[in-house]
């Protein structure tokens, strides 16, 4: 695995965390060194096949928070 890549699964996994304890998406783009919030959304989705909301709101719709 690159560099590149292995930093990018890593800011996702950081995203997804910090996104679980509330933090805005503009605080974790902020958090991560993003330049701009859709830089950071562009990246997410590429990633994970969905925008931070919408890939956390179907995460917690079919899990609660504890089952993770």
């Amino acid at each position: 695995m690159s560099f590149s890549r292995w930093r990018q699964q890593l800011c996702v996994m950081l995203a997804v965390k910090w996104l679980a304890t509330g933090l805005t998406i503009q605080q974790v783009a902020d958090g991560l060194g993003y330049e701009s919030v859709p830089s950071f959304v562009t990246m997410f989705r590429n990633v994970l096949g969905a925008p931070p909301g919408r890939y956390m709101a179907e995460r917690y719709s079919k899990a609660g928070p504890m089952e993770n």
